[in-house]
């Protein structure tokens, strides 16, 4: 297994904020940690009032609230395990 940095930028409303939410991911392969990053995305706010589970748009951006809301991928890193 290997471990990856999972970092999610959020905007609401015309505030942005990048790099705001930090979480650690073990997957086999890049693939199958960006397949997890996107289901992390997708529920990252599953209690947000009036936010369901979204689908991405083509750029892989999560929108709630009629486009208030957004959060995306900001980087997908592997970490080096000592």
């Amino acid at each position: 297994m290997k471990f990856f940095e999972l970092i999610l930028s959020e905007r609401r409303g015309e505030n942005c904020y990048e790099g705001i939410h930090k979480r650690f991911i073990k997957a086999k392969n890049r693939d199958n940690a960006y397949n997890k990053s996107l289901i992390v995305a997708a529920n990252f706010y599953n209690n947000y009032k009036g936010a369901t589970t979204g689908i991405p748009d083509k750029d892989m951006i999560f929108y709630f609230n009629n486009n208030f809301y957004a959060i995306w991928i900001n980087s997908l890193k592997e970490l080096e395990v000592i």
